[in-house]
C-alpha cells in the first residue's frame, strides 16, 4: 500500500503528521509531498516539515491512496495546485481519497471527488456548498466522525482519524 500525504504552505500540522506517523508505524509506504517546487513546507503554526518529495517529483508515480490534511490557508493552497488536483483525481479512480478538517470542502468538493459521497469537514468551511447539511449547528456530510459527532482538536482528531484510515487500509 502505498500513500501520498499532501503538504501545502499552511498546512496544519497534526492533521498531516499524526496520520502519516499511524501509516509509517503500520508498514505502510508513506510518502510526504510537497505540492510546492521545495521540500520544506511551512505548517499552519509556523514549523517547517521536509516532504520525502515533490509534486512534480512524485507526478508519474502511482499511489493507492492519497491524503489532504486541512489547515488554513493549507487547505486553499492544495485546491490552487493543478498537479495535486491531477493526483487526487488520478487516485480516485482505483484507489482512496480521504481528506480531514477543511480539505473535503476545499479540496475534494472542487474536484467532484464528493459526488454522490458522504463526507465530514470543519464546522464553517463547507458554507454554501451545494448538498451540505447541518446537525446541531455544525455541518456535515456523514464520513468517519469523532464519537462526539462534534468537532475536536486536530492533534486528537488527526490521530484518531489516522488510526481509523489505517484500518480501513
Amino acid at each position: 500500500m502505498k500513500i501520498a500525504v499532501l503538504l501545502a504552505e499552511g498546512f496544519e500540522i497534526a492533521e498531516a503528521m499524526c496520520p502519516a506517523d499511524v501509516f509509517r508505524r503500520a508498514g505502510l509506504d508513506t510518502v510526504l509531498i510537497s505540492v510546492s517546487d521545495s521540500k520544506e513546507v511551512r505548517s499552519s503554526c509556523g514549523i517547517i516539515v521536509t516532504a520525502d518529495k515533490t509534486i512534480n517529483e512524485a507526478e508519474d508515480e502511482d499511489f493507492n491512496a492519497v491524503f489532504c490534511p486541512g489547515g488554513m490557508p493549507g487547505s486553499v493552497n492544495l485546491s490552487q495546485s493543478w498537479e495535486a488536483g491531477r493526483m487526487i483525481v488520478k487516485t480516485a479512480q482505483s484507489g482512496i481519497v480521504a481528506a480531514i478538517c477543511a480539505a473535503p470542502a476545499a479540496v475534494l468538493y472542487p474536484l467532484g471527488i464528493l459526488d454522490g459521497r458522504n463526507a465530514t469537514c470543519y464546522p464553517l468551511i463547507g458554507r454554501g456548498h451545494k448538498g451540505w447539511e447541518y446537525h446541531n449547528g455544525k455541518e456535515r456530510r456523514l464520513g468517519i466522525r469523532s464519537r462526539s459527532g462534534g468537532h475536536r482538536s486536530p492533534c486528537w482528531q488527526g490521530e484518531e482519524r489516522g488510526g481509523k484510515g489505517r484500518d480501513l487500509l
